[in-house]
């Protein structure tokens, strides 16, 4: 008998042992899975190229998109002759938000019903958008997907290891002064490869940091980019998410290239001529991937109570296609928007412009248009746990309503759902 995939022997144990089964949601909001399907080229330009997937009529009747760990899985679950995709399993979630899939393995099968679907990319499981931009870059091993990342690194949020400068150092740790006006400090530890080396690790989220590190370890969260320039004169090597697949090495010219060289800002003003017409109307192509992760990251942003989408063309030659994000809120934007960004830039589609704009009720013009012309593609609810897709849009299926799944607790209900759904799964 072959030796089982990681995920496939997460799946067995999950199936037998009810405590496994946070490491087989984990393991598997963290890999890259075999799907059938096809990627074709984008319908105009500007547009990201669109995927395809394949689903199959299940015993009862019904449809699921099936998975796989492995190609050799795949292959001879379904024959040679389909074409194969390897796809992130959140990207997959995303794009088959409002289908059926059903995990298959060597050992079994475990299906995702839409509502566990959204349940997982409204966890932490899911990969932040910069440790997704490394797994891109490092499984594409290409300048556009490296470009990417840098892109993402600049304009996201880090965590590092580190306090205030009156504690005490933790045992095994070596910190040192950023300068003398500085009221805090940041770890480094030994290198793994290098004796009497020390690397400085820090963390694309605060989830994979207190996850590679001990309960009491005291942190501190910066802009990448002045986390970069901090650290720049102490000359240590710098690693991303230290203890993870795949994790970044940063080298002293690397630190000093994006110091000195990286665009901070994903967005910036947008002016045209005096006396420009415009025409405004729904997307040819929707951008199913971008709002779904605009619904997945807008809960967690109260200040945002709706938000609408639009296509906007300067009525001229070979004037580009601008997708045109509009928000109501109550309050200030600047930090969704910079949050924004990182988003903005991995699911557009290569190539694709996107505005934001900040909708006001008592102002004509864009605001106007889109509070009578455009139903919200998200609507806050008043428990924060509701919020959602607020309507369907055109051309597409909407994601369902979701539902109060926090009680009494998410791994709770992540349980009662894998029990049901196995029931449902193909042997």
């Amino acid at each position: 008998m072959s030796e089982l995939h990681p995920l496939e022997e997460a799946l067995k144990k999950a199936a037998g042992d009810p405590e496994a089964r946070a490491a087989f949601y984990q393991a598997l909001m963290n890999s890259e899975v075999q799907v059938v399907g096809r990627e074709e080229e984008p319908e105009s330009e500007g547009q990201g190229a669109h995927i395809q997937l394949k689903q199959w009529q299940q015993p009862d009747g019904s449809m699921a998109l099936p998975f796989f760990a492995t190609l050799g899985t795949l292959r001879k679950t379904l024959g040679e002759e389909e074409p194969a995709l390897t796809i992130p399993v959140v990207d997959l979630f995303r794009l088959a938000r409002s289908a059926t899939l059903v995990f298959t393995s060597p050992e079994g099968a475990k299906s995702f019903a839409p509502e566990e679907i959204e349940a997982l990319l409204s966890t932490t499981l899911a990969l932040d958008p910069l440790a997704l931009a490394l797994v891109r870059a490092v499984r594409d091993n290409a300048d556009e997907s490296r470009q990417a990342f840098y892109h993402t690194l600049v304009n996201s949020q880090v965590f590092v290891l580190g306090r205030p400068k009156d504690q005490a150092v933790p045992t095994g740790a070596e910190s040192r002064y950023m300068s003398e006006n500085d009221q805090f400090l940041i770890h480094s530890y030994p290198h793994p490869h290098q004796e009497g080396q020390h690397i400085i690790p820090f963390f694309s989220s605060l989830e994979h940091l207190k996850r590679a590190t001990k309960d009491n370890q005291t942190y501190m969260a910066f802009p990448a980019l002045a986390f970069f320039s901090m650290i720049r004169s102490l000359e240590k090597p710098v690693v991303m998410n230290p203890g993870y697949e795949p994790q970044k090495l940063f080298t002293l010219d690397e630190i000093k290239y994006l110091v000195e060289a990286a665009r901070t800002e994903p967005f910036e003003p947008r002016q045209f001529k005096p006396g420009a017409k415009i025409s405004l109307g729904p997307p040819v192509v929707y951008p199913q991937e971008l709002i779904g992760a605009l619904l997945d990251f807008l809960p967690g942003h109260q200040e945002v109570t709706a938000a609408y989408l639009t296509a906007m063309r300067e009525n001229e030659d070979n004037a580009p296609l601008i997708l045109v994000i509009g928000f109501e809120a109550e309050g200030d934007l600047t930090d969704m928007f910079r949050e924004a960004g990182p988003l903005i830039a991995q699911y557009a589609g290569e190539g694709q412009i996107v505005d934001f704009a900040r909708i006001e009720r008592d102002e004509d013009g864009l605001s106007r248009y889109f509070l009578e012309k455009v139903n919200p593609f998200y609507r806050r609810a008043l428990n924060r746990d509701q919020a959602g897709p607020a309507a369907a849009p055109p051309q597409t299926t909407a994601p369902p309503a979701r539902e109060d799944y926090d009680q009494p607790g998410f791994l709770g209900r992540l349980k009662r759902i894998f029990s049901g759904s196995r029931k449902n799964a193909e042997s």
